[in-house]
């Protein structure tokens, strides 16, 4: 298995006085499949005269899959009334086991120095519990997006905060392999696996002071068992 890792960039769109910047944090892992070739499992058997004898064969196929994700969103007011906004792209493309899905999740974040806050460590964990146990596909209708807030600072005064929104169209993606019903932020991998299969994501802050406000959104994903 051979790990990408994609380095965190950032940037920022000005709109008069006001920029709003959003950072996205991740690491694109990209997974090889390999089909195992028959080797020796045990020692060879040794027979003298008539007779029958078993041998066991074998064939492990590994799960494989690459997670897309934005670099940076950039915020912007299109419409001159202070709401910002941007939409993004995630996109997850392999092969994976019937049982199996890969959750992709996003969550609020901040950091202290170079590893994220326990708050921030907090909040994935709980984000990723929800999407796993099917809290999600519970509450909702299919459609909706799973949200969450996310908190923004005034670069150069960051007692100052405000609170915007997160919402992404897909956070489990199951395989191509079984075809049950789809529920709330469910998608299905495509059979060709080096095609993505992709989701919005929409980022929105309401602001009106001009100044320079840094948020963070913190990708988790893995691969989980299907609920």
């Amino acid at each position: 298995m051979k790990n990408n890792v994609m380095s965190k960039m950032v940037s920022g769109v000005k709109s008069g006085k006001k920029a709003v910047w959003t950072c996205v944090s991740g690491v694109v892992l990209s997974a090889s499949l390999f089909w195992a070739p028959l080797s020796a499992m045990a020692a060879d058997q040794v027979f003298t005269g008539d007779g029958s004898a078993d041998i066991e064969v074998s064939a492990t196929v590994a799960s494989g899959y690459t997670v897309k994700l934005p670099a940076a969103l950039e915020l912007k007011d299109n419409d001159g009334d202070g709401y910002f906004e941007a939409t993004g792209e995630v996109g997850v493309k392999g092969n994976i086991a019937s049982d199996s899905c890969i959750v992709v999740v996003p969550s609020s974040g901040e950091k202290n120095g170079e590893d994220y806050t326990q708050e921030t460590k907090d909040g994935i964990a709980d984000c990723v519990d929800k999407v796993e146990s099917g809290y999600i596909a519970a509450n909702g209708s299919v459609g909706d997006d799973f949200g969450i807030a996310i908190t923004y600072k005034n670069r150069k005064n960051t007692s100052k905060t405000l609170i915007g929104t997160v919402g992404q169209q897909y956070v489990r993606f199951r395989s191509s392999h079984e075809n049950g019903a789809l529920k709330r932020g469910d998608a299905r991998l495509s059979a060709d696996y080096d095609e993505y299969t992709n989701s919005y994501v929409n980022v929105g802050l309401s602001v009106d002071e001009p100044g320079v406000y840094d948020g963070l959104i913190v990708y988790t994903y893995k691969l989980a068992e299907l609920k």
